[in-house]
């Protein structure tokens, strides 16, 4: 049953390179027809666009995953360790590529909020639809499945292109190993009504593209 309100709390990743304070939460709920995400990250590289993907594991890669030792989880090692892409956090939540190059843009103190909106038939109808390229960082879910998103995570991409990085550090087929090195991480977990009231994700001051 795909029906509920799940949470992610975002705590950094590779805070050697990127800001050692990213951290935030995200909301999906999916109330009949209806999904809704919102999320609120303080602490990120400011001036950067930070793109936001939904993976398809359940939990966020730790310092095993850095399998060459170059002191970094890049984005191949994040994708052997997290899994691909399943719903990019991007200008359109309905489509997998549509907006996928969309991501929200950190203000100058490091923070941003997010907040879109589709139904759940059209996300289901894409995400079960035949997938155009296997070989890419984006899969499908297999049409007898449902989103089970307690079994997934969050993660948030992007540091600024002047950030030194190791030469062994690998970007993704689309994004240059800075926009695509993950900063941030967290595993989705279902939460009730109440708990859901008590989750930061919204704030009147914070800039947002």
């Amino acid at each position: 049953m795909d029906e509920g309100i799940y949470r992610a709390v975002i705590k950094p990743l590779n805070a050697s390179v990127a800001s050692n304070a990213t951290s935030g939460n995200f909301i999906i709920k999916i109330s009949g027809d209806d999904v809704v995400v919102k999320g609120r990250i303080t602490g990120a590289p400011a001036g950067v666009m930070h793109r936001q993907q939904v993976r398809v594991l359940g939990s966020c890669p730790d310092a095993s995953a850095d399998k060459n030792a170059d002191g970094i989880i890049d984005a191949r090692e994040l994708k052997a360790s997290s899994g691909a892409i399943l719903i990019p956090l991007d200008r359109d939540l309905s489509e997998q590529v549509s907006g996928i190059s969309f991501g929200p843009i950190a203000n100058a103190n490091g923070a941003y909020v997010y907040k879109s909106s589709t139904t759940l038939t059209r996300l289901l109808a894409d995400l079960r639809d035949l997938d155009p390229d296997k070989q890419d960082d984006l899969v499908k879910l297999n049409p007898e499945h449902n989103l089970n998103l307690a079994d997934k995570q969050i993660v948030i991409l992007g540091v600024g292109s002047e950030t030194e990085l190791p030469a062994t550090v690998a970007g993704s087929e689309e994004l240059s190993a800075a926009q695509a090195l993950p900063i941030g991480c967290g595993e989705l977990v279902r939460i009730s009504r109440e708990e859901e009231a008590t989750v930061p994700v919204e704030t009147p001051t914070v800039e947002t593209l």
